[in-house]
């Protein structure tokens, strides 16, 4: 699924949720390094705009690293509890 933003005319386009999530952070060496990181100022300011859209349930639905412990640590402590707010946006829940 891509995710979309625009800004000030600029349409910008994010291909997978972990790419997005590297590049709505705030810049670290350690996402320059993977080529993670977004490019501009403008281009971080446009994937946090795309980041707001995001819904709840997608970012625990979509692995960013494939393993065990990443399985663990990454659903939701009460699950059902979790259902009442699935639904909402990273921007609602802020």
């Amino acid at each position: 699924m891509a995710y979309r933003s625009t800004l000030r005319g600029e349409r910008f386009t994010f291909r997978t949720l972990p790419e997005l999530l590297a590049k709505a952070n705030e810049s670290k060496s350690g996402d320059a390094l993977a080529g993670l990181a977004a490019r501009t100022e403008r281009e971080r300011v446009a994937a946090k705009l795309a980041l707001a859209d995001v819904r709840l349930a997608d970012i625990v639905a979509t692995p960013l690293v494939d393993d065990a412990v990443t399985d663990t640590v990454s659903a939701p402590a009460h699950p059902h509890r979790f259902t009442e707010i699935a639904s909402l946006t990273v921007g609602e829940l802020r």
